[in-house]
């Protein structure tokens, strides 16, 4: 079980927004580098609300730099009418320890 947070940036010129998302992470199996996790958590900002999704990281065995690949789902209002809608993204990234 893992804590962490994520910021996100959207560019459009001349618009520009964020979100800044919490969540926790529940790891499956971690073997040979490779880890399966999935998330929940709760955006605040830019396309906010409930969010869900999992993936995976990789790092080879001493290094403290690695990749990580997730899809991850938000559960988001729509202001004029209230229902609520799904956006979905996927992330690849560089992590380290």
């Amino acid at each position: 079980m893992s804590i962490g947070a994520q910021g996100d940036a959207f560019f459009s010129p001349p618009y520009v927004a964020g979100r800044l998302t919490p969540f926790v992470q529940g790891n499956l199996f971690d073997i040979a580098g490779i880890r399966l996790f999935l998330q929940a958590g709760k955006g605040y900002g830019e396309i906010n609300g409930a969010m869900y999704g999992g993936g995976l990281d990789f790092r080879p065995r001493g290094s403290r730099v690695g990749v990580r690949s997730s899809v991850q789902t938000y559960l988001t209002p729509i202001w004029w009418s209230g229902e609520k809608r799904r956006q979905s993204s996927v992330t690849l990234g560089v992590i380290w320890r």
